[in-house]
This record gives C-alpha cells, structure tokens and sequence, in this order.
C-alpha cells in the first residue's frame, strides 16, 4: 500500500465519522436551530405565495393556509445522503491536496442542490393541499424530485471531478494527476 492509498483510507475513515455525526446532529437539533433553517423555507414560500406564516414554538412549526412547514421539510437527510454519496464515491478519484478540494465541492453542491430540490418539494407540495391525496403527492413529489436531485449531482460530479483533476495538475512534465 502506497501513502495515496493510506491517504485515501483515512478520507474515507473521516468521511464517514463526519456523515454519522452531521446525521446524529440532524436529528437532535433544538428549537432555535430547527427555526433557524425553517426561517429560510418560510421566507421563500412567503415570497413565493405572497400569504403570511406563523410560528407555533410548541410544534416547531411554520403553518400557512392550509399546510405546515416543519422539521420534516428541511431536507437534511437528503442533503447529508447526497455530500456522503459524491464525497465517497469520488474522493478515490484525486490525490494530494485535492481531496480537501472535492470534500469541499461535495459539501456546497450537496447543500446547494439539497435546498433547492427541498424548496421545489414544498412549494410543489402547497398546490396540493386541498387535494384528498396530498400524502401520496407529497411523497411522489419527493421521490421524483430528490431522485432528479441526486442524478444531477452525478452528473455535476463528473465535470467538477474532471476540473478538479485537470486544475493545476499539469506539472512539470505536462502530467495529469
């Protein structure tokens, strides 16, 4: 084994204390922190829709006409999913100093297209309040949108990879690392 392949195995070791712990603290976030993301989510549905919300500090919850926007509709867990998915898969794929580079590209794509796929699911889901089966739309909306989320970033992964690997790789030789 090579100092790459050692160096590789500790990302990977890292990589995944780093995933188990963004999900434990996922899913033990307080209050404040939970109002915080939520506050985001209703500012965008509110410049959206153009209604007011109103929040209920006993639910954690932003409620509008008709629906509510809660500590499910964060999306953390597909934001987590998709940063451990293109940080794993990929972090092989480059050497040196570069792995903290994709590390880093992994996390801001993964919150980017993770907030964006999350506001595209609420404000989808809101034109169908009324509707008697709006459980099933909102799961379907979910499943097809983060399912299109998670294409795209790989997809994406592929041409940042290729930069990242191209982008001051040259050396002296005209190498590629």
């Amino acid at each position: 084994m090579n100092r790459e392949d050692s160096l590789t195995g500790v990302y990977y070791i890292v990589l995944a204390v780093l995933s188990l712990d963004l999900f434990y603290w996922a899913n033990h976030l307080d209050g404040v922190q939970i109002k915080f993301f939520l506050d985001f989510y209703k500012s965008a549905v509110e410049l959206f829709f153009g209604n007011y919300h109103y929040y209920d500090e006993s639910t954690l919850s932003y409620y509008g006409d008709g629906y509510t926007i809660g500590k499910a509709c964060l999306g953390l867990n597909i934001i987590i999913f998709i940063f451990t998915v293109a940080s794993f898969v990929n972090v092989g794929k480059v050497k040196g100093y570069k792995k903290i580079l994709w590390v880093l590209c992994s996390a801001v794509m993964a919150v980017v297209i993770g907030v964006f796929s999350n506001l595209l699911r609420l404000i989808g889901s809101i034109y169908f309040t009324a509707f008697a089966s709006f459980e099933f739309i909102h799961a379907l909306l979910g499943i097809v949108i983060y399912l299109a989320a998670i294409i795209f970033c790989y997809r994406l992964s592929k041409d940042i990879l290729k930069y990242i690997r191209r982008e001051g790789g040259g050396g002296i030789h005209g190498q590629h690392n």
